[in-house]
């Protein structure tokens, strides 16, 4: 006795899954985009989120109604996709080589660059988001504190004391060198 096409529950629930998808797919990439002002970006996000969405969203029913009947757990899901990003370690290769003047006192460029990267990654994760949103994203700290789910003052509570907790960091790194 065979079934019907598509009366299978395991297909129905794909089916409806890749209808979701395609039609928040727009929203998705084109909230990635305003994260990350970079298309190229943007998009590795948006397949992100939608990867995240399929495989371990949908198949939960719980999640699955939190998506479907609030519009802000799709957004913070773009956003924690985006934030996950900006935490990853950056290698090397993908980042933009700037030649630097010894004679202009840059010679020790490198190893700060290594000394700052590693005190970065010592910082808690909220103040290290941070830190990556301003400095390596090159948001302003209003629209860092945004992307971080702040407001009012506490974008700039969290910059200045990330601030303070990476310069001690440099000067305990520099202590015991």
């Amino acid at each position: 006795m065979s079934t019907a096409q598509g009366s299978d529950p395991t297909s129905r629930c794909e089916d409806a899954a890749t209808a979701y998808i395609r039609r928040i797919a727009p929203r998705v990439l084109r909230t990635a985009v305003c994260y990350t002002e970079d298309p190229v970006l943007a998009q590795d996000i948006a397949q992100e989120v939608l990867a995240k969405i399929y495989f371990k969203i949908w198949p939960d029913d719980v999640k699955r109604a939190k998506l479907l009947d609030r519009p802000g757990y799709l957004s913070r899901v773009i956003l924690n996709c985006f934030l996950d990003h900006c935490r990853a370690p950056k290698s090397r290769s993908n980042r933009t080589e700037v030649a630097l003047d010894p004679a202009q006192g840059y010679a020790a460029a490198p190893e700060m660059d290594h000394e700052l990267s590693m005190a970065i990654r010592e910082l808690p994760d909220d103040e290290r988001a941070m830190i990556e949103l301003l400095i390596q994203l090159d948001f302003n700290c209003r629209t860092a504190g945004e992307l971080l789910g702040l407001s009012g003052t506490q974008p700039y509570r969290l910059r200045d004391r990330a601030y303070r907790s990476l310069a001690k960091l440099l000067h305990d790194h520099e202590e015991e060198v």
